[in-house]
């Protein structure tokens, strides 16, 4: 996540982009993050989806 300087006096953007704080998105995620509504947070995915296991015939694992 980045963002510029900001010039107050004309309210534009200015300088380089700089690095807010790491995450794990990639460049063309397409926005998998939201702000909240007064601006003052992001929500951003920290982690890959957990893997979904399925076990069939898990009674047949059990000791008998």
């Amino acid at each position: 996540m980045m963002a510029p300087g900001f010039d107050a006096t004309i309210g534009l953007p200015k300088g380089v982009p700089q690095p807010l704080f790491p995450t794990q998105l990639d460049f063309g995620d397409n926005r998998p993050y939201a702000v909240d509504r007064n601006g003052e947070r992001f929500l951003v995915p920290l982690a890959p989806d957990p893997q979904v296991i399925a076990v069939m015939d898990w009674r047949a694992l059990l000791p008998r």
